[in-house]
């Protein structure tokens, strides 16, 4: 499939008459420039592996694993402070090194909006699409993107795990959304995502449609001459149970879908 091929040819019958456009932010809306910290590439969730084992070092690799998991979660669920000490359950108390906070500041202050985002929704609005954001993304890094790189006239809705305690691909997100939006069913709404594996999951569940943003082109195979519309298997045991996405590499395909 070549990288210059459109959207011209793809059945998008069913992406008709939607009023609401959710989208996830990290990977599909804004990012983060590849570049290093030293020699290696920046990794949250290793970088609090390591926090654990500094905090607790008497443990087994699969705690470790566990309590990463349990910090890693609370982080993006509630409005918790990494310059303060973090209790976790069973009174385990977790307290990030300055070298961590030091890192995290200076990942936040490298995050950037990609350059189709601002462009695509301005011209969606004067479509009269609704816009919301439908997002993980950490309080640390959302409230300096609020304070400076993302307009406050960009999102109608805001739905973040921090606020709400819920995370995707849980449903349980969505289903706030729906609360800010009662006028607007799920099979009114779009949902466009970065992650294939983990945020197809919930499609099913609440009847969104999902549009998938490759921008990178991992999942397109060289040379094949087919259009973008995919399924996904759910359940790789039970192959009946699939979902049909819509596949782009950029933003702007959008304005070809949403006339």
């Amino acid at each position: 499939m070549s990288k210059k091929n459109k959207v011209d040819n793809l059945d998008i019958s069913e992406y008709q008459g939607k009023k609401l456009i959710a989208f996830d932010l990290y990977g599909t809306c804004i990012h983060r420039p590849e570049w290093f910290f030293g020699w290696e590439k920046f990794s949250t969730y290793k970088e609090l592996r390591k926090e654990v084992i500094r905090n607790l070092w008497k443990i087994s690799d699969e705690q470790i694993k566990e309590i990463t998991k349990e910090l890693f979660t609370l982080l993006q669920t509630q409005e918790t402070s990494v310059e303060e000490s973090i209790e976790l359950k069973n009174w385990v108390k977790i307290s990030l090194s300055e070298n961590f906070i030091k890192k995290i500041n200076d990942d936040v202050a490298w995050v950037l909006a990609y350059k189709d985002f601002f462009e695509v929704v301005k011209e969606l609005k004067k479509r009269w699409y609704k816009i919301a954001a439908v997002s993980n993304l950490w309080k640390k890094y959302w409230e300096p993107l609020k304070n400076g790189t993302i307009p406050e006239w960009i999102f109608d809705y805001e739905v973040l795990s921090y606020k709400v305690w819920a995370l995707k691909p849980h449903s349980e997100i969505f289903e706030y959304l729906k609360q800010q939006v009662e006028w607007v069913d799920f099979d009114e709404m779009v949902f466009v995502w970065d992650n294939l594996n983990h945020d197809i999951k919930w499609s099913r569940k609440v009847w969104m449609k999902p549009i998938h943003i490759d921008r990178k082109h991992r999942n397109v195979i060289k040379n094949e001459e087919t259009d973008l519309n995919k399924e996904k298997d759910l359940n790789k045991e039970n192959d009946w149970i699939k979902i049909k996405y819509i596949q782009i590499w950029t933003l702007k395909h959008l304005l070809d879908i949403f006339k």
